[in-house]
């Protein structure tokens, strides 16, 4: 195998969240830990003139300018296949290659609210709201990988490198495939339901007599399965619930009947009896529980790491 490393450029005064006091903030930045490598306590960072870049021997270039920066930079796709024909080259903008609002800068709050992804969250009959995680720049990060192979098997099969486009605005707008669906379904913006699905019921959390609980059941026999967790076994049998398409219809009526009875006992409860029962369910956790919970740290989902600029990272 030949040898496999990444380069990456950015300002010589690097990200934002670097300086800030991760003692003073009590936080364990993502960047900190994906970026802490760039730098020593000396100050000793590696500054790059891109004009100086040589890519000859690269096989994949991924680059996230506003359309026309690299090109002007003379890092664009022309130069860089010129002196490397195979070369696979990702373009990545915030808004597009094309079109009159491509050339402005974008952040994933931006792109987010501009595709509508957050007209479609909050509470039913409120405003919409902007999510507290940010799945924007993790589903751009797979558009590009996606790209990217997809550019690898190509020039494989036909000996030519590839200009792979994609932008945060196409990869915001591929995880809304759904909402997108409901909307041209039906001609108009879909609601906001808070936790709960606009075409399955019941789905949504649930308020326990201590936390919330989310809980599904999308066939039929999870729907019985959850009448007979509940010693609810009437509501399998009553008409206005027979059927998904009769129970969203009476949504508000089975909601509140579900409602009441979770409320009266705690999760961890509900939790084994309708796992008992094959209904899937989950119960909300704190990021704390999530941290020291047993599951996650089996498989690795958290794990705390030691870097030589940093320190101990949780």
């Amino acid at each position: 195998a030949g040898d496999s490393r990444k380069v990456q450029l950015e300002i010589v005064h690097g990200d934002v969240e670097l300086n800030i006091d991760r003692e003073k903030t009590m936080q364990a930045l993502t960047n900190v830990l994906s970026n802490a490598y760039k730098y020593s306590p000396g100050g000793g960072g590696v500054t790059v003139h891109v004009r100086s870049l040589d890519t000859g021997h690269a096989d994949i270039v991924v680059q996230n300018f506003r359309p026309g920066v690299a090109e002007r930079l003379g890092i664009g796709y022309a130069a860089m296949a010129k002196a490397n024909p195979n070369l696979i080259y990702c373009s990545s903008s915030g808004y597009g290659q094309e079109g009159p609002i491509g050339f402005y800068g974008c952040a994933d709050g931006f792109a987010a609210a501009f595709t509508g992804y957050y007209s479609v969250s909050g509470p039913k009959g409120g405003l919409g709201e902007r999510l507290r995680v940010s799945t924007q720049d993790g589903t751009t990060s797979l558009s590009i990988v996606s790209g990217a192979l997809l550019g690898l098997h190509a020039r494989a099969a036909t000996g030519k490198g590839q200009w792979m486009q994609t932008s945060m605005l196409q990869a915001i707008s591929f995880i809304q495939t759904h909402r997108f669906a409901e909307y041209f379904a039906t001609g108009q913006d879909p609601d906001r339901w808070g936790s709960a699905l606009p075409n399955v019921v019941p789905d949504q959390a649930f308020k326990t007599n201590d936390n919330y609980l989310a809980v599904s059941a999308t066939s039929q026999e999870e729907w019985r399965n959850l009448c007979a967790a509940l010693d609810m076994t009437s509501l399998a049998d009553d008409p206005r619930f027979a059927t998904n398409d009769e129970r969203v219809a009476h949504r508000d009526e089975l909601v509140q009947c579900l409602a009441e009875k979770f409320e009266q006992f705690p999760s961890w409860w509900w939790t084994l009896k309708l796992h008992k029962h094959g209904v899937p369910c989950g119960k909300y956790q704190p990021l704390e529980e999530v941290y020291y919970n047993e599951h996650a740290r089996e498989n690795h989902f958290l794990v705390d790491v030691d870097l030589p600029v940093a320190g101990r990272m949780r």
